[in-house]
């Protein structure tokens, strides 16, 4: 049970299950997901340096190839631009990835003809930074791990650039105050990007996680200061629910070496609006997790997989909102540094990850259904998405069986095409499981 965002008291149940899609070609983790304008998912790259890329249909639950990357990579970005193509860039392409690997390279997937096109290169290697598309379409990308592993004192970047997707090419943008890699920016209703937390030096060049914000005026091409984290984090996921609140969860306050021993149980949660007018963050329960995936669903925030303090790849899953945390059913398998994307039906769909001995090529989607506490549906049927790009069409099955993770198969189970949103893990950067 939960009580919804908007706090009325009715008493609601969520019935939820996973169903296996058929297995991807390539076995993926640390790759990126993004939804095209027909709806289908586009998967690139991915450990170590993979090239290729495929299409997910959730009408048939299958994948298909299509064209591959130029440049393999993986811990890159790739984001869907205003003409329907998208635009993947940065990361690396080497098992490790020391700075020689990580890439600068940019390059244009075309959906109608399938191919990959090379574009202007970034300016400055990137890896662990953050990108946001902004209002009148371009891409901003800010920080990066300077030494590609954020294990060394060189640091991180505070530098950034705009990709327009007219001239295809990058030009520089304003730096931020603080340096940052394995931080998250959001876009604000204003128009501004709001940048948080990360990895970062102090002012004498030693490594440090930093709790401190900043907003970036694409206007004035200028960067102010904005209310501070609570306390330092970093490699935690950003998701706007569909009430509009920004909720950072998970993350760690230490540094490498100490990050899994430090990683956060409570969530920070703030309106936009809030945020626009100087805000303040509230702790609320989280899930203690990195590398690991989050979205907006059925007006709260879905974690899923990711390593426990004790360093272990976790199938769990759970929602967040109304200021509490609810299990919902396992994944099928431990999964590191798996895709999130949230589907149009409402459902969701997590491809891929470090499994427990190997990368993953599997893949699954979570159905969840709002029910009234008469055992009735509850308005909407199957939960929308809303928030952080994604939106429900109120419709989807309703069966359900018993097991450890409600799983079914494709031919069991059909649904919609999806719409976006993705995050990936860096966990791998300085531990990796074997292939």
């Amino acid at each position: 049970m939960f009580t919804p965002v908007d706090g009325s008291q009715t008493a609601l149940a969520l019935e939820a299950e996973w169903t296996l899609t058929t297995d991807m070609a390539v076995e993926r983790a640390e790759h990126s997901a993004t939804v095209l304008s027909s709806g289908r998912v586009l998967v690139v790259g991915g450990v170590y340096g993979e090239s290729s890329a495929e299409v997910f249909d959730q009408a048939s639950g299958t994948w298909a190839t299509t064209g591959s990357l130029k440049n393999g990579r993986y811990q890159h970005h790739a984001v869907r631009l205003a003409s329907g193509t998208v635009l993947a860039f940065g990361g690396c392409d080497a098992p490790v990835c020391a700075y020689e690997h990580i890439l600068t390279s940019a390059e244009l997937y075309e959906p109608q003809t399938g191919t990959w096109r090379a574009v202007g290169a970034l300016a400055e290697a990137r890896i662990l930074d953050a990108a946001s598309a902004l209002l009148d379409g371009r891409v901003l990308t800010t920080g990066s791990c300077k030494d590609g592993r954020c294990l060394d004192q060189v640091g991180a970047s505070a530098s950034a650039e705009l990709f327009d997707p007219v001239a295809e090419k990058w030009s520089p943008a304003a730096s931020m105050a603080t340096s940052r890699a394995g931080h998250t920016t959001t876009l604000l209703p204003n128009g501004h990007v709001l940048a948080a937390g990360g990895y970062s030096v102090d002012a004498l060049g030693y490594p440090e996680v930093t709790a401190s914000s900043e907003v970036y005026d694409p206007d004035s091409n200028t960067w102010s200061k904005a209310v501070p984290l609570p306390g330092p984090r970093w490699l935690h996921r950003a998701v706007v629910m569909e009430d509009a609140t920004l909720v950072l969860a998970g993350g760690c306050s230490g540094l490498p070496a100490s990050c899994l021993g430090s990683l956060y149980s409570t969530a920070l949660a703030s309106p936009l609006k809030a945020l626009v007018a100087g805000g303040t963050w509230k702790e609320v329960v989280g899930l203690a997790r990195i590398s690991h995936g989050a979205a907006a669903f059925a007006g709260g925030v879905l974690v899923a997989g990711g390593a426990e303090a004790s360093g272990a790849w976790s199938p769990a899953a759970s929602q967040l909102i109304g200021g509490s945390a609810a299990p919902l059913p396992t994944l099928g398998a431990a999964r590191g540094s798996p895709t999130v994307t949230t589907l149009l039906s409402g459902a969701v769909l997590v491809a891929g990850g470090h499994g427990e001995s190997s990368v993953l090529s599997s893949a699954e989607v979570l159905k969840l259904t709002v029910r009234g506490s008469g055992g009735a549906p509850g308005e909407g049927g199957t939960s929308g998405a809303g928030g952080g790009g994604a939106g429900g069409d109120g419709q989807g099955a309703d069966a359900r069986e018993s097991g450890a993770c409600g799983c079914r198969t494709p031919a069991q189970e059909s649904g919609h095409s999806a719409v976006v949103l993705f995050a990936f893990g860096v966990l791998g950067i300085w531990r990796r499981r074997a292939r």
